[in-house]
């Protein structure tokens, strides 16, 4: 449900938004501290290094996130002062990246008002699946942002446990795959 599949565009597009620069922090700092080879200092200019480090460090829920929304305005524009898409932390992202088929069942829900893992980014990263040949579901709900996509009046949710009941019924998904 409103996955961050393909990270390192994502990473990109997202970086003009404040929620943005926040989520962009946590992934860096967690890329670091599972890699050695990615370095936050190599990614993120010294000015803004210190926020990054701190909003990273705080969850994104209640009181203790208005720090982190403060600093993600405070360090404007991109997190990042080279490509995230670039050196040791690109190719992190990269490998981390789900480029071929799985076998087993896959349904992929994105709000197309979701402003954190951006619909066009997510209709690629679903069509460059298709491509290399898994079948999956699709689905796309106007209106629904990344949280409300999952909201107890939400569509989708009678939807995923449906769909998670048949397949627990042993009933078969769907074969194919959305138009391109």
């Amino acid at each position: 449900m409103a996955l961050a599949s393909d990270l390192w565009p994502l990473l990109e597009a997202v970086q003009g938004t404040t929620v943005g620069r926040i989520m962009s922090s946590f992934v860096l700092r967690s890329y670091s501290e599972a890699h050695p080879d990615v370095k936050i200092d190599a990614y993120v200019s010294a000015p803004t290094r210190l926020l990054a480090r701190d909003m990273s460090g705080r969850c994104l829920a209640g009181r203790e996130a208005l720090f982190s929304v403060a600093e993600a305005l405070a360090a404007g524009g991109s997190l990042f002062r080279v490509p995230p898409a670039s050196g040791p932390f690109g190719q992190r992202l990269a490998q981390n990246t789900p480029a071929r088929p799985l076998r087993q069942p896959l349904l992929i829900a994105q709000g197309l008002a979701d402003d954190l893992v951006l619909p066009a980014i997510q209709a690629g990263f679903v069509q460059g699946l298709c491509n290399a040949g898994q079948a999956l579901e699709y689905r796309t709900y106007d209106e629904r942002d990344h949280l409300s996509l999952l909201a107890p009046d939400a569509p989708f949710v009678a939807e995923l446990v449906r769909w998670t009941e048949d397949r627990m019924a042993g009933r078969p998904a769907l074969a194919g795959c959305p138009p391109a």
